[in-house]
């Protein structure tokens, strides 16, 4: 199946001193075949990445919108069903083969330079500074550091309430849209996991208590499907908690983050994220 980039120019009409977009004006300016579905599109300076899906990443230059065209491509090994691009790098959800980064600073002759697979189906990807944030399907959001792109690495992840499939990422919030649990808005603050500010207070809610090497997680009342987990600071689970008295005198001194979630419909609702430190 092929399918077909276009190329749109919105006129801007000035209202009092704040622009508006005319819908009346939209018109398609150029448009560009692709081999075959283009599900997914980012742009950097004057190229347009394509994640093609069986057709991989096709660059194609916008450098005259009225007439794009096919410059380069790199045929990813899974299917490419998102993009994001910076300066020398394109970046893309691949499926099941993860997240590629392809350099793209000789743009007719792109190169893949590096992989990180993900644990999930790698749905769409952004990218800011060194890190490009996926989101991972039932995965949930992962965040890569990518400073070393032959070696990226996972540096962050947040388990997310229901199947990730798109995201985007302006200044330290990820935009994260689900299948059934709509807009989700996160920050990250760096590799690991940090302790989650009070919504109305603005300070550090009231962390789990850890006497005598027993934590203490608080019962939540009524309701069912309430869980827990143990994270140390990347992010990964160490430990599944119970409400109640959690014995971690086998866990290695130092920080850790107790992950909270409770049931609210179909999918589970975000909670806090509070800070222990385990001592001997």
């Amino acid at each position: 199946m092929r399918a077909t980039v276009l190329v749109f120019c919105l006129s801007l009409l000035l209202v009092g001193v704040a622009p508006a977009v005319d819908s009346l004006n939209v018109r398609l300016i150029g448009s560009c075949d692709t081999p075959d579905s283009a599900y997914g599109v980012a742009v950097s300076g004057v190229y347009a990445y394509v994640a093609d899906m069986d057709s991989g990443l096709r660059v194609i230059s916008v450098f005259d919108p009225a007439h794009p065209a096919e410059v380069g491509y790199s045929d990813t090994p899974g299917v490419a069903v998102g993009a994001a691009a910076s300066a020398e790098y394109a970046y893309v959800a691949d499926w099941t083969a993860g997240l590629r980064v392809i350099s793209v600073s000789d743009p007719s002759h792109p190169v893949e330079v590096g992989y990180y697979g993900t644990p999930g189906y790698a749905r769409g990807v952004a990218v800011i500074g060194d890190y490009v944030y996926v989101a991972d399907n039932d995965a949930g959001l992962r965040v890569v550091s990518a400073a070393d792109p032959a070696h990226p690495v996972e540096a962050g992840y947040y388990d997310t309430p229901s199947g990730a499939l798109c995201v985007a990422v302006v200044g330290g919030y990820a935009y994260v849209g689900y299948f059934s649990a709509g807009l989700r808005i996160y920050q990250f603050y760096g590799a690991g996991v940090q302790e989650t500010m009070s919504d109305e207070r603005g300070t550090m809610k009231q962390a789990p208590t850890i006497v005598r090497g027993v934590l203490m997680i608080g019962d939540r009342g009524q309701k069912t499907g309430d869980r827990a987990e143990l994270l140390d600071v990347s992010g990964r689970k160490v430990l599944d908690l119970k409400p109640g008295p959690n014995d971690v005198r086998a866990l290695a001194p130092g920080v850790y983050f107790v992950q909270q979630k409770g049931s609210r419909g179909r999918g589970f609702e975000d909670s806090r994220v509070p800070k222990v430190i385990v001592t001997r």
